[in-house]
């Protein structure tokens, strides 16, 4: 069947119609919801909303005056803990001066690589324009969720603050909380330990007493490992001459029972030796018996002798 001129126009005035419609979004409680992505869940970064000037697109209607920090357009965060994260952003740039956002999203377009989301989060910070203009002072946290991929983007003016190894450290204590899908945590820490960094210039050491001492104990298990054996040996040596010198006391004890000259010298039961009993010498008490008898006699005849007649 041929389509008259006039239906296929019309044809196309609906579909641009419609068109226009899926761009401007769906009326939820009279704001309007975002679906300028490409597809649903997936950003590019011409397509990702500013929060400081579409908060509501980014998720943020319920912040109070024109801006937030935060934008979440897919709700990832809770309601509460993107609450959370705004006040901790607000902390930052009130206490400190220093402005810093976050963009959570499912993946971008450009997909889930580490070059990807690096190429994004510069390309967001500046498009957003994040930090003070004449000190390039500017923090951004971007977490793209289904893609696994997190990163921290400061301007030069934070880079003395808040150095790439420190970035490194906080982005690695969010793995845990997003590892389990917990992104309210991951966030919430995250942005609460850079406020941390640059207040008192440190992170607070979360470390357990395995992460300090857990190279020590490898250490020390290998050297026993290397060291037992030997050790071993050295006292099976010992425990051997212990046994042979006791067998060949048992040994002699058995001869001098044969040769009816046996006196006990070992325990049978715990087989150690008896203490020696000191010796006595037979000569030494037979000298001083016959000095006294000598003394004896010679006291007879000095008697005897005084009592004769002259």
């Amino acid at each position: 069947m041929r389509i008259s001129e006039g239906g296929k126009l019309f044809s196309v005035v609906i579909s641009v119609f419609l068109l226009v419609n899926a761009c401007k979004g769906e009326q939820v409680d009279g704001e309007a919801q975002p679906f300028s992505r490409l597809a649903a869940g997936v950003w590019s970064l011409s397509s990702f909303p500013n929060p400081m000037t579409q908060k509501h697109e980014c998720g943020r209607g319920n912040v109070a005056g024109t801006g937030s920090k935060v934008c979440d357009p897919e709700g990832v965060l809770s309601f509460e803990s993107a609450n959370v994260v705004e006040n901790t952003l607000n902390t930052i740039q009130t206490e400190l001066g220093l402005e810093m956002a976050v963009a959570v999203m499912r993946t971008l377009a450009s997909g889930p690589t580490e070059e990807s989301m690096r190429h994004f989060a510069k390309g967001l910070h500046d498009q957003w324009g994040v930090g003070s203009r004449d000190k390039n002072d500017g923090i951004l946290l971007v977490l793209a969720v289904d893609d696994r991929q997190v990163y921290i983007s400061t301007g030069r003016g934070a880079k003395d603050q808040l150095p790439d190894n420190t970035i490194d450290q906080i982005i690695a204590r969010m793995k845990p909380s997003l590892k389990k899908a917990d992104y309210d945590a991951a966030v919430e820490k995250a942005v609460r330990e850079v406020g941390q960094v640059l207040s008192s210039g440190a992170l607070d050491d979360e470390s357990t007493w395995l992460d300090r001492w857990g190279g020590w104990l490898f250490f020390a298990v290998i050297l026993l490992v290397m060291l037992g054996g030997p050790i071993k040996e050295w006292f099976d040596k010992q425990n051997y001459k212990k046994c042979k010198a006791q067998l060949e006391s048992l040994d002699s004890a058995r001869k001098r029972a044969a040769s009816n000259i046996y006196a006990s010298t070992s325990c049978p039961i715990c087989m150690e030796n008896f203490p020696e009993e000191p010796k006595t010498e037979a000569k030494t008490d037979t000298n001083q018996g016959d000095t006294s008898g000598q003394a004896d006699v010679a006291g007879d005849e000095i008697a005897s002798g005084s009592t004769s007649p002259p």
